[in-house]
């Protein structure tokens, strides 16, 4: 069985013709921006309003980092985030679940 054909902590993305992971993956996408089409896929069948102030908050990140506010050191936070949560949860080459 492969990890996409199984949902830990409910069933919000089985129905969906592509789940956020494929797409995320498939685009090459960052982490701020992998987080915003993860949200905005699950909005209606999660956490309703606050998954939607969660897209406004990446986005908010995402600005910051395209006008240069926070430039590299922001990606290096970010990144360092993700390895730690790949490391904690044992999700390695991009096969988690979000």
């Amino acid at each position: 069985m492969s990890a996409i054909d199984k949902q830990i902590g409910g069933d919000h993305y089985k129905g969906m013709a592509i789940q956020p992971i494929e797409y995320i993956q498939a685009n090459g996408l960052s982490y701020i921006e992998g987080n915003i089409v993860k949200y905005i896929s699950r909005w209606r069948e999660k956490n309703g309003i606050e998954d939607l102030k969660k897209i406004k908050h990446y986005v908010e990140f995402l600005i910051e980092e395209v006008e240069g506010k926070k430039g590299k050191e922001l990606g290096e936070i970010n990144d360092q985030k993700l390895q730690a949560f790949m490391n904690q949860t044992g999700c390695e080459g991009g096969t988690c679940e979000f």
